[in-house]
């Protein structure tokens, strides 16, 4: 099943997946009509290595660094599927 015929809400991006970085996929998924719309929230451990910067540039809508606080993590998704980016 793709993205495309089970188009979810928002996407929660690890930016260090094998074979393509994550800011490789959020650009793709943002150029793409289909998938343009969809928040993505960039996730990493690595923030050193993945900015904040480079991932709103990318065309993700928000930023999280790993470990997330769980607490506040619903109220953030909400925002982002109602369409209130950071």
């Amino acid at each position: 099943m793709t993205i495309r015929e089970n188009r979810p809400q928002i996407i929660l991006l690890d930016l260090s997946l094998p074979g393509m970085n994550g800011l490789d996929l959020a650009r793709k998924l943002k150029l793409d009509p289909a998938t343009r719309a969809i928040p993505i929230v960039a996730v990493t451990a690595y923030p050193d290595r993945w900015s904040r910067v480079e991932a709103l540039r990318a065309g993700c809508d928000a930023y999280l660094v790993k470990p997330i606080d769980t607490r506040n993590l619903p109220a953030k998704l909400a925002e982002l599927a109602a369409g209130k980016n950071e």
